[in-house]
């Protein structure tokens, strides 16, 4: 991280690993899990937009020039990034990179809700969020069922 932070040929914003699902983790196949892998990286070769679940890094002046995280009830690693996105744009010099070293996820959601039903879930919140306009905390109560309490966020 720290080598590709500081080479001056990258000029890297915001870096993230690739994407990856822990198989040891699952008591047996879930299927369709190689295609969440597949989408998340064909995603960042063509939108360059990692999640959370890459392990987002950045220097701390950098993290500190866009605002840090918002103190938001949910995706606010997804805003993070769009804020980023906006600043590189703006900020020839700077990029967001993935790197081919492998974050690994554990398969707990798709195990339990299945793939196809936790991808369109996730989507679907993605289209409130950025065509709809829906807020975080609308976004919390259509994601857990529940109205956002402040006590949610430990």
């Amino acid at each position: 991280i720290r080598t590709t932070l500081s080479d001056p040929t990258r000029s890297v914003l915001l870096g993230s690993f690739t994407f990856a699902v822990d198989r040891s983790l699952m008591r047996q196949p879930i299927v369709g899990v190689g295609w969440v892998e597949f989408f998340a990286r064909f995603r960042n070769k063509l939108l360059n937009l990692p999640y959370g679940d890459q392990s987002l890094w950045m220097t701390r002046q950098s993290f500190i020039e866009i605002g840090g995280f918002k103190w938001i009830p949910i995706l606010d690693d997804v805003e993070l990034v769009f804020r980023c996105h906006a600043y590189a744009a703006k900020h020839d010099e700077c990029n967001i990179y993935v790197h081919p070293l492998r974050a690994y996820c554990g398969p707990r959601r798709w195990a339990k809700n299945g793939v196809v039903r936790n991808t369109i879930r996730n989507q679907y919140v993605l289209f409130l969020y950025k065509k709809l306009n829906y807020t975080p905390c609308q976004l919390y109560e259509v994601y857990y069922g529940r109205k956002f309490e402040h006590d949610d966020i430990d």
